[in-house]
């Protein structure tokens, strides 16, 4: 057969199944309304009945369909997902690093809010305005959502935020008025209103628990389209399962596998692939100490340095051996702390803790900063004008510094630019521990017990933040979330997932060995646009297949989707109504209540 034949016939098979879908759904929702199965609800099947023998006829060839976005051609996968989100069914759209998920997302998004089964969302909400399209695209970091926000068309880009936000996540206070939990404000006795698309972008990272409060929050008889993107080969959440894993058993399945963002003669994209796939890695990565690096440059297309170390170092001296290597490439044009990233396993001990304070310490006395003693409930920070920070997941640049009003606290040391990141007056300095502050004991903090709770959660002085990648203004002046707060100039691998950077160094040290997972080191490779350096640590033998070790030691295992489906129909989900936050602390609250009564 022909390939022009075969085209033809499935051209063919695809409008008559159209017809054939609508008719059955014209006849199923007449019928309804006719017998009172229907009341209230609004009848959307003779729109979908429209809407199918639309696509039908877009769809009868490719070059019939039009797409909207300039300069863009689709190939056959990308094409089916266009359709079958067009056709108003949910999916799950799946694909490996640059292999165009967000372009077919944006395509996809830009056709559907064309269509008659996209309803306006009627009622607003904080974030949600009235008489504006019903799709919606939701993720799990700020980071992930900023990066497709910047992609959308002009009136979806404020409906474009995270999970939470949607939800308006806010604090619960118990009867005295102490926060005791977090909870959504939208919940079954107050719902979300109408939406008729969702995108989970980044859905991996989505766990089941915070889809089953998206569900318990969707009002009665709204059923979205759900269109699920995401790449399983990356790091779960944290806690629970992935949602998009257990929607793989229950959705149709779109796998986007060409790559587009770099050639195949990629290192980056050879690299990741063969983490992905377990294999062994071509390259020689049984070094001897003081062997020179691997690059493997394909100019363009990408360039990977395998960096030996020279020696084993224990911990301590590795993190200044890293520390003095970064700042060194600082100055000879090789790592551009605003623009590159530094990816570790780890938080603390060869992590991401002191290997900030290391670059920011430099970066700071580069340009003579004011270097701040920050008191948040005890603890201990010490930041610049000009920091880069992370806060609530995404890249901000320090502007301000000011004395918090009313601060009852203990007063912190004057701002010198001598102070060190570490607290330390004098040289650039680090101590031989971890040198996160203890807090200061409660009762000797406070310099009046006449405080009031407000007060307590208020640090010693308010930051002023730019968003990096939006620009936004934000002030922060609570405890909490200074304490939350950390460098930006290295990340875990976790909190580097759904963004990228031109140029990304991964430090791996022996005593990472413990926690190096195939999806920690394929996140950690794919988070590289242009240029990949690791910097590897020689085993006790000499050897440095940390990368093979990683690749051959699967957090779900199988190398293929099919597999990793077996790994989600062992572990069922379905959703199940749960009593919200709000709830539960009511529960307790009343209990207490009782108690006190009983008592008294």
């Amino acid at each position: 057969m022909t390939p022009q034949k075969k085209a033809e016939l499935l051209a063919k098979a695809r409008a008559n199944l159209a017809t054939a879908e609508a008719k059955r759904q014209l006849e199923a929702a007449n019928k309804a309304q006719s017998t009172g199965t229907i009341k209230d609800l609004p009848v959307m099947q003779p729109i979908v009945a429209e809407l199918t023998q639309q696509t039908a006829q877009v769809f009868t060839s490719q070059s019939a369909f039009k797409p909207l976005l300039a300069n863009h051609t689709y190939n056959e996968r990308q094409l089916e997902a266009i359709e079958t989100g067009m056709r108003g069914k949910s999916l799950c759209l799946i694909g490996a690093a640059g292999t165009g998920k967000t372009t077919t997302t944006r395509e996809l998004i830009a056709q559907m809010m064309q269509l008659a089964h996209v309803r306006p969302i009627e009622i607003s909400t904080t974030y949600l305005q009235k008489d504006s399209p019903g799709v919606i695209v939701v993720g799990f970091t700020n980071k992930a959502v900023n990066n497709i926000r910047k992609l959308l068309p002009q009136a979806l880009k404020a409906h474009c935020m995270t999970l939470h936000k949607l939800l308006e996540f806010g604090p619960v206070r118990d009867l005295e008025g102490k926060i005791c939990g977090f909870a959504p404000k939208f919940d079954p006795e107050n719902p979300l209103p109408h939406i008729s698309v969702v995108f989970f972008e980044e859905s991996s990272m989505i766990g089941t628990d915070l889809y089953n409060t998206y569900r318990n929050a969707l009002p009665l008889g709204c059923e979205p389209q759900e269109v699920f993107l995401g790449d399983l080969n990356q790091l779960p959440p944290i806690f629970g399962d992935s949602i998009l894993g257990h929607k793989l058993n229950a959705l149709p399945i779109i796998e986007l596998n060409h790559v587009y963002r770099q050639a195949l003669e990629s290192p980056i994209i050879y690299l990741a692939h063969a983490v992905k796939e377990g294999k062994s890695l071509p390259w020689k990565l049984n070094l001897k100490e003081g062997d020179p690096p691997t690059i493997l440059d394909s100019g363009d297309q990408g360039k990977v340095t395998l960096l030996p170390w020279k020696k084993r170092l224990g911990e301590v001296a590795t993190v200044k051996t890293l520390g003095n290597m970064m700042t060194k490439l600082i100055e000879s044009g090789g790592y551009n702390p605003d623009e590159d990233m530094i990816l570790c396993p780890f938080n603390v001990r060869v992590g991401q803790v002191e290997l900030n304070k290391y670059i920011a310490d430099y970066l700071g006395r580069k340009r003579n900063a004011m270097v701040h003693e920050i008191i948040a409930r005890g603890e201990k920070h010490y930041y610049a004008i000009g920091d880069r920070v992370l806060y609530d997941r995404q890249e901000a640049v320090i502007t301000e510094i000011i004395v918090t009003p009313g601060y009852g606290g203990k007063i912190p040391q004057d701002p010198s630019e001598l102070l060190n990141r570490w607290g330390e007056i004098g040289s650039h300095k680090a101590s031989e521990t971890t040198s996160t502050s203890a807090p200061v004991d409660p009762e000797d903090y406070w310099t009046s017990s006449m405080i009031d709770e407000k007060q307590k959660n208020a640090a010693s002085h308010t930051l002023k933040l730019e968003i990096c990648d939006t620009g936004l203004a934000v002030t922060v002046s609570d405890s909490g979330a200074i304490n939350s707060m950390q460098f930006a100039y290295v990340q875990t691998v976790h909190k580097s997932q759904g963004s990228e950077w031109p140029r990304v160094f991964i430090l791996l040290h022996f005593s990472h060995n413990v926690m190096l997972s195939r999806e920690l080191m394929y996140t950690a490779i794919t988070r590289a646009r242009k240029e990949l350096l690791i910097v590897l640590d020689p085993g006790k033998d000499g050897s440095m297949d940390s990368i093979s070790k990683a690749a051959k030691s699967p957090e779900i295992k199988g190398t293929t989707i099919k597999e990793k489906m077996m790994h989600f129909k062992s572990r069922p989900f379905t959703f199940n109504p749960m009593a919200t936050a709000k709830e539960l602390i009511r529960k307790q609250e009343e209990a207490k209540k009782q108690q006190r009564l009983e008592m008294s």
